[in-house]
């Protein structure tokens, strides 16, 4: 109750949902689910973050609302369910949907600086399948990118080499959301993991304290987002 709330203020200090979602438009809600750890562990969206936004779409008059993301397992079922994100979504009354593999397609990056073009999953970026795009990331530690937020969550919406985008994995994430179109940035701080990223694993890395964590951080500029959120790590 106490995230959902959070998730409502946040939204209502920003205007309210309905200045981004109309009558009948079809919304994609982008968690991350990438892995398979229960919410305790913030290596996942908390799923009530996502079950909030979701209420939010439907009292604005989405028609449509869905989540997905692309995991880092072959097989999402684990990570949907133990994340309590699939359960927590269906409940608030969004479709819960898998990456269909056969919808990634290779798109032009206009003036990528070192990528020209990369793989994106067409429902997510096609004018015709989606009126507004969200996306959830959690606020973590990540050993490649040193943090994992808004920027670093476009990963799930993109296929080909994901572990290749590690190399030089900064102007590759700058490259990546010059091309995506995303609406909203809903960052979840409300744990953050401080070590072990992006995985997770041990409560002993999870901050929930209020001095750092309990945050809700929304922005329609998602390098707001990040730069704010990178703040939570003292950076």
């Amino acid at each position: 109750a106490t995230v959902k709330e959070m998730v409502r203020r946040a939204m209502n200090a920003l205007g309210g949902m309905d200045k981004l979602v109309s009558k009948g438009n079809r919304v994609i809600i982008k968690p991350n689910i990438a892995w398979n750890q229960k919410p305790a562990f913030a290596a996942n969206t908390n799923p009530y973050v996502v079950a909030a936004l979701v209420e939010l779409c439907r009292d604005a008059g989405a028609s449509v609302v869905k989540v997905m993301d692309h995991t880092c397992s072959a097989n999402p079922k684990p990570s949907y369910e133990n994340s309590g994100i699939a359960t927590a979504a269906r409940k608030a009354d969004a479709e819960v949907v898998y990456i269909n593999k056969s919808r990634f397609n290779d798109f032009a990056i206009p003036d990528g600086k070192v990528l020209e073009s990369w793989s994106f999953y067409e429902e997510m970026v096609y004018a015709n399948e989606v009126d507004v795009l969200i996306n959830v990331p959690i606020a973590k530690q990540h050993g490649a990118s040193r943090l994992s937020m808004g920027l670093k969550n476009v990963f799930g919406m993109v296929g080909g080499d994901r572990g290749s985008l590690h190399t030089d994995i900064h102007p590759k994430i700058a490259d990546l959301n010059k091309f995506v179109k995303i609406d909203l940035t809903v960052l979840d701080a409300f744990r953050i993991l401080k070590n072990h990223g992006p995985t997770g694993g041990r409560l002993d890395d999870v901050d929930n304290s209020s001095e750092r964590a309990r945050r809700i951080i929304v922005s329609t500029d998602p390098v707001a987002v990040d730069a704010y959120g990178a703040t939570l790590f003292g950076i």
